[in-house]
């Protein structure tokens, strides 16, 4: 007999080797860690509200001192954190839309920025993963490459 009213799932992460959750819950954060890989590199990223558990999966350094926003005070600024990223060389943030979180919603003003400053993005779940460059190059279409040739 079990308790578990949801069918578990374990992680192939590295980083959770051995954890085991709800199937769901596994997978999303399989795929938002799997964005973060493909859109990142090797450098920090920036995750929230409340989003500590990403920089741990993804094995990627948080750039700011905030781990939980509500806990935070002044190092909640939207222009702080701004600062933070941008001086880290960050290039993928990951929002949460999760409603509600214990930190409440994102400013406005740092949810714009982010969406300006990384235009690219997929959600997976809750997660809006953002990133600044696309990973692969476009290519021109073929109008496109044939109009280039008559300039």
């Amino acid at each position: 007999m079990s308790l578990q009213t949801t069918p578990a799932k374990a992680f192939t992460l590295p980083r959770a080797a051995g954890m085991k959750g709800d199937t769901v819950l596994v997978e999303t954060y399989e795929q938002v860690v799997a964005e973060i890989a493909r859109h990142g590199g090797t450098s920090a990223i920036w995750a929230g509200p409340d989003c500590a558990e990403l920089y741990f999966l993804s094995g990627r350094r948080n750039p700011t001192p905030v781990l939980w926003e509500a806990l935070s005070g002044a190092d909640r600024d939207p222009r702080r954190i701004l600062n933070w990223v941008e001086s880290a060389g960050v290039r993928v943030v990951v929002i949460n839309h999760t409603d509600p979180t214990p930190s409440g919603p994102m400013p406005a003003l740092l949810e714009n920025e982010l969406r300006r400053r990384f235009p690219y993005s997929r959600t997976v779940d809750a997660f809006e993963v953002r990133w600044a460059e696309e990973s692969e190059p476009v290519r021109p279409s073929v109008v496109e490459s044939h109009t280039a040739l008559l300039d």
